[in-house]
């Protein structure tokens, strides 16, 4: 599930030999079904309502669509193999620029993309060994005027980086959700993060500083 920059939410659903994809009011209302591709794992849309899949497995690519769900184009620059795993990209965000950004975990980078194909690598530099990433996907969020590249994976840390890659932060904790992306990020780069195995919501500063935690009750109607 993603919260697009248009204010709509949309869920993806893999399937074959055709996914699905969905989006709707916040209310639940104005339901548009389309077709992306065969293997997303994640979905967002920017300000202008530019729609991003990010595609796993054989495909590896991040596609993108417009708001009939027509296709635009693709980005195929990301690392899959038998060695590696078949995650990547396991996240694809939208910045507040209108620019994307999708992680390559196996080769320890994020690539900001757009649907005319352009692209600029960002190397993840200097985070700490137990942060290098493991077969599986690895969650992602950006907080541009932040200056904030966020990543969480199966290692059990969330790391805090400059938009260039450069390491700043280290939170150790795993964070919740099979994609690891039981966080969020606001533009001004506060975090919010739900951490595996608990009910308890935590917030940061961008500096990676703990302001307050709260505990959220769950339960079925």
């Amino acid at each position: 599930m993603g919260l697009g920059r248009d204010g709509q939410v949309y869920l993806v659903i893999d399937g074959k030999p055709e996914s699905r994809a969905l989006r709707l009011r916040r209310d639940g209302s104005r339901q548009r079904f389309g077709r992306v591709g065969s293997s997303p794992l994640a979905i967002t849309a920017n300000a202008a309502g530019v729609i991003a899949t990010a595609e796993t497995h054989f495909q590896h690519r991040v596609d993108f669509w417009d708001r009939d769900f027509n296709p635009l184009g693709s980005v195929d620059d990301f690392t899959t193999s038998d060695a590696d795993g078949f995650s990547a990209p396991g996240a694809v965000e939208a910045g507040e620029s209108g620019e994307f950004y999708a992680v390559d975990q196996y080769r320890r980078r994020v690539l900001r993309v757009n649907p005319g194909g352009d692209r600029h690598v960002i190397d993840l530099t200097g985070p700490p060994a137990e942060a290098q990433p493991r077969r599986g996907a690895v969650g992602l969020r950006v907080a541009e005027s932040a200056d904030r590249l966020y990543t969480a994976g199966p290692s059990g840390v969330l790391c805090l980086a400059t938009l260039d890659g450069t390491h700043r932060h280290t939170i150790r904790g795993q964070v919740a959700g099979a994609t690891f992306a039981g966080f969020d990020a606001s533009d001004d780069g506060y975090l919010h993060v739900c951490f595996a195995g608990t009910r308890r919501v935590e917030v940061y500063d961008r500096e990676g500083r703990k302001l307050d935690e709260r505990t959220v009750t769950l339960g079925m109607p």
